[in-house]
C-alpha cells in the first residue's frame, strides 16, 4: 500500500538523516536564541556532539526515526498552504493576523510540535513501559495492568490531546 509516512526505501539513510536533522534543529536554535553569544563555531561544536549523542543512542534513534517523518510532512503542508494564500493574493500580515499574531503562529506550531513528540514518546517508550508495568516478582493486580494499558491507549491519548487543544483555544480566545 502507497503512503506518504512509508519510510522503508530509505530506511538504510536513515541514520545520516537523523544525524542531520539534529545537527540543523540544534544549530538553528543556538544560533536563533543566541545562548552561547555569537561564536559560531562554538555553536556547530555542540550542535554536532549533540548529533552524535542522538546517533548513538537506540531510544534517542527511536525517537527520532518516528518523529521526524511526520514533523517534515506537518512543515511540507505548512510551506505549501503559505505559498498557495500567497499566490491567491493574501497578504502575510493578514494569515499571520488571522492565526492570533506572531505569538499565537509561534503557539501553533509548539503545540504541533509537541503532539507530534507526545505521540512518538507513547509509540517509541510505551511497550517497554507496559513490560516494565508487569514485574515478575510481585503480581500486578488487575486493576493496575488495566490502568497502564487504558493510559497509553491512543484513544486516551486523543483524548489529552483534544482537552490540551481546547485549554490553548480557550486561553487564546479569552485574551482576545
Amino acid at each position: 500500500m502507497v503512503s506518504l509516512m512509508h519510510t522503508s526505501l530509505i530506511e538504510h539513510f536513515m541514520p545520516v538523516f537523523i544525524f542531520i536533522f539534529i545537527y540543523v534543529i540544534v544549530y538553528a536554535v543556538l544560533e536563533a536564541k543566541k545562548v552561547l553569544g555569537e561564536n559560531k563555531g562554538i555553536h556547530a561544536i555542540i550542535a554536532l556532539m549533540t548529533a552524535f549523542i542522538f546517533s548513538y543512542s537506540s531510544l534517542n534513534y527511536d525517537f527520532v526515526k518516528y518523529f521526524v517523518p511526520p514533523f517534515v510532512l506537518f512543515l511540507v503542508v505548512i510551506v505549501f498552504i503559505l505559498l498557495i494564500a500567497l499566490f491567491l493574493g493574501i497578504k502575510e500580515e493578514s494569515i499571520v493576523k488571522t492565526l492570533g499574531g506572531e505569538k499565537g503562529v509561534t503557539w501553533l506550531l509548539i503545540i504541533i510540535a509537541l503532539i507530534i513528540a507526545v505521540s512518538t514518546i507513547a509509540n517509541v517508550f510505551g511497550p517497554q513501559l507496559l513490560k516494565a508495568g508487569v514485574n515478575e516478582t510481585q503480581p500486578k493486580s488487575e486493576f493496575e495492568k488495566n490502568l497502564i494499558k487504558a493510559f497509553f491507549n491512543e484513544k486516551t491519548l486523543g483524548m489529552i490531546l483534544l482537552l490540551l487543544i481546547a485549554f490553548f483555544a480557550v486561553r487564546f480566545i479569552s485574551q482576545a
